[in-house]
Order: structure tokens, then sequence, then C-alpha cells
């Protein structure tokens, strides 16, 4: 038998060799267990998380409403709420400020997940209106910042108070924010960017698989664009998006002479109204049902299966949708890819155990088999993309990290030891009884210290996996 999963620190077993070369070589991407900051395990609130978190480290937040602003103070790391938007929500009312400020240089890691932003007033400037304020959701600022936001719920923010971009806005020098999978919707401005702004000169904006619909600027004075924004040089890039029922224009520019500079790439999006582009659609994305909220799609809808036909497909092997919320087959699925490499006792396999599926609110169990006949370290990760990780092309070769005729076929979002006493081993993932998480796909690979695998690195590579979650 082996050890139940955990993460924590493994002991004596692992070789120095494995040690020095591993860590920097295969898990320097991902987050290691004891860089993980547990709000409110640990610390009381988020920030205080932020403020302790070393680079590359990860924030992991529990379910519950958090009353606070966050702000990443120029940190590489990943704010993360895994058990998503619907149970885990960071509520800035009274703060007078945005929800989530990344203005001090943050890196290209900085990243946000699984939350619901809301009750964000904006980050306050004096101005010759007392103060304007920008981006009640998030606020991406500074020279050079850098934030994705990813799977989030960006809704009421800059109420009574947004002046622009009342959900997400990126201003500045040279900064960049991404949206990915996020509902930004029933968000203000008075003058500009009701959901999204991009200003300043080098400053852009992505919105990808982003469900925009509900939002309002309220003045004529700078083009009243409800929906998404550009200014002073900004642009932006939408890509498999819903931009439908925002009040005033659904993607436009401030008006001269702030237009200057500025551009609007639109392909494979619904839009209200039409925008030039490739594969762009003028229809009603039939939402289920938008008065109250839920903006799921009808089984009818022009956007399913609308999406880039060269991008990624949808959890269930579909091409891809428009918006957040993909229609997919919510069946439970478990399927195995790509070959291990072999080591002193074969090539080590990955699977799963007879019978188990990864099924909302149940337990997946996950075997390793044909590992080297001696207590060993195997360090199993798992993330949500098989076709690139942090910008290299997967499946990664890794002769070159001393390992040939070894591959990496996932990225890597988490990861944790496992202590195998024997040739076989498991571990139990739990699956969060979360609606949200239907037709999600999880990929998972594990590496294996075998110290006489005959390679420089003294570790070798299982097959991969994706669990496609279901009922």
């Amino acid at each position: 038998m082996a050890s139940a999963f955990y993460e924590d620190k493994p002991r004596k077993i692992m070789s120095t060799r494995f040690l020095t070369l591993v860590g920097p070589l295969v898990i320097a991407s991902t987050i290691p267990a004891q860089a993980v900051f547990s709000v409110p395990s640990q610390f009381f609130t988020i920030q205080a998380a932020i403020d302790a978190a070393t680079p590359g480290a990860r924030v992991e937040v529990a379910p519950g409403t958090y009353n606070e602003v966050i702000n990443f103070r120029g940190k590489g790391i990943a704010v993360v709420a895994p058990a998503g938007p619907e149970v885990t929500v960071i509520n800035g009312a009274g703060r007078n400020d945005a929800v989530v400020t990344a203005d001090s240089g943050e890196p290209s890691s900085a990243r946000i997940y699984g939350f619901t932003l809301t009750n964000g007033a904006g980050k306050p400037f004096p101005s010759s209106y007392i103060f304007d304020y920008y981006g009640g959701g998030v606020y991406v600022g500074g020279v050079g910042s850098f934030l994705s936001v990813e799977f989030c719920w960006i809704l009421n923010n800059a109420v009574s108070t947004g002046t622009f971009g009342g959900g997400i806005c990126a201003a500045g020098t040279g900064t960049r924010a991404e949206a990915h999978g996020c509902l930004i919707a029933a968000n203000r401005a008075w003058a500009s960017g009701g959901a999204t702004l991009s200003s300043g000169v080098g400053t852009t904006m992505l919105l990808e698989r982003c469900t925009i619909t509900n939002n309002t600027a309220t003045s004529w004075a700078f083009g009243y664009q409800g929906g998404v924004s550009m200014a002073n040089g900004g642009g932006v890039d939408l890509v498999n998006c819903i931009v439908f029922g925002n009040a005033g224009y659904q993607i436009r520019a401030f008006g001269a002479p702030y237009n200057a500079g500025t551009y609007a790439n639109c392909n494979y999006t619904c839009v209200q109204g039409g925008f030039s582009g490739t594969g762009n659609m003028d229809l009603n994305p039939l939402f289920q049902q938008p008065l109250s909220g839920n903006f799921h799609l009808q089984s009818g809808s022009p956007c399913i299966d609308a999406g880039d036909p060269l991008g990624p497909l949808d959890p269930d092997g579909s091409r891809g949708d428009l918006g957040c919320f993909a229609a997919v087959n919510p069946q439970a699925s478990f399927f195995t890819y790509g070959i291990g490499c072999p080591g002193i006792a074969g090539v080590p396999t990955l699977s799963a155990a007879p019978g188990s599926l990864p099924r909302l609110g149940q337990t997946l169990e996950v075997v390793l088999e044909n590992l080297p006949n001696i207590a060993t370290v195997c360090v199993q990760f798992m993330g949500f993309a098989a076709t690139s990780w942090n910008g290299m092309p997967l499946p990664l070769e890794m002769s070159t990290y001393g390992m040939p005729g070894c591959f990496i076929f996932t990225s890597s979002f988490r990861s944790g030891f496992l202590l195998a006493l024997v040739p076989n081993a498991h571990y139990s993932l739990p699956i969060p009884s979360r609606p949200f998480l239907l037709g999600v796909n999880v990929e998972m690979q594990a590496l294996v210290c075998d110290p006489r695998a005959g390679n420089l690195l003294g570790a070798i590579l299982t097959n991969a996996a994706t669990a496609h979650i279901g009922n």
C-alpha cells in the first residue's frame, strides 16, 4: 500500500540529485504544497495571506464571503478559490476601492481564479470631479503590471461611484489585463466602459470566453459604451465571447481625441449590433433566464459550437461555445493518453481505479502502477490544459532536462507529493459538489523518483489522463 495522498514535504527518501534537478526543472512552474497559504485556516484575511506569500506561491481560499479588497502588491502569485464563484465571494462594499488591484508591476504569473468579485467602488484618483473611479471589480494599473482573471464572476461593481471601467479597467503604461471564462455583468460606469476599459499607451486587454452583459454607462460625453471600451492608445482583443444586452454601445472607443491609437480586434464573438471580424454574429444568444442572472445557454442557442474552430474544444470534445458557460455533456468520464517512459520496473502507468469516475460530490481514486520496487516519492500534478504550459507547447519532450524519451503531457495548476512503499500506489481526489464544475476537464500526470532509471534526473514520468467531471 501507499500512504494517503498528502501535500507535505517528503522526508529523506528523495535523493539529493532528484531534489536538486527535479525541483527547478520540473516543478518550478507548479505550486508545491509548502508554498500554499490558506485562508482562513492560516490567515484570517486574503490580504494577510497575500502579504505573507512568497513569489510563485498559491493563496488558497475556502468558501465564504470575505469583506475586504485585495492588492497583489507586485507579487507573481496565484489567488485561487477551488470551490468556485458560487460560494467564494470577495465583497468590497464600503471600502472605496477596487475589489482587486494589481498596480505595482506584477509579472505574468499573477492570477486570480474562481471568485465572485462584487460591490467594488473602483480605484479613486483626484479629478475635477473631486474623484474619478477606475475598475470597480478589477483595476490593473501603473507601469507594466499584469493580471489574469480566470473563471470569476464580476458583478454589481461601481454602481454608485464608477466613472471608468465598472467591471475591469486596465490603465497606465504597458499594463495588461486578461479575463478567461469570466461573467462580467451588472457593472456600471458613468463615463465609459460599463463592463471593461483599456486605456493608456501600450495597455492591452484580452477577453476570452467571457459573457459580458447587462452593464451600463450613463453619459454620452465620452461615447456611452456600456460594454467594452478603449481610450488613449489602449487596445482590446476578444475571442469566443458574448457581448450582448449592455446599455449603449457594446464595443466602442471614447470619442475624439481620446480614441487616438485605440483598437478592438474581435473574432468568433456574438456582439449585439454586429462587429467586424472573423466568425462574429449578431444574434440573440438565448440565455436561459437572464432576468434572474442565469446566463447559461439554451439548447438552441446560436452560440453553441460557434467558437474558433482552431481553438480549445469544450470539455465534452465538441467545438467551443461562446461565452463563459459551455453547454457540455454532464456525463463523467476518465480516459488516458500518451505513454510513460521506462524505469527499473518498466513503464509506470496512471489510471482510475475500477468503477471510479470523477462525479460531483464523490471521490476519484487514481492508481499508479509499475513503480520502482523501492520506497519512492511521486509528484502528482494536475492542470486544465493539454496543449500548452507557461507558453511551451505540449507534449514537452524532456531530453533537454535530462530525461530522454520522457514527455510532459499536461499543464500544472497544482501538485502534491505521494510516498509509495510498494510498486503500486493510489491517491484520492475529492470532487466538490459544485454544479459549475460540470464538464470541466482536469488533466493529470505523475513524476516518479527512480534513481536507477539511467537518466540524469533519476526520475520517470507516467502517461497522462483527463478526468471529465460529470454526474
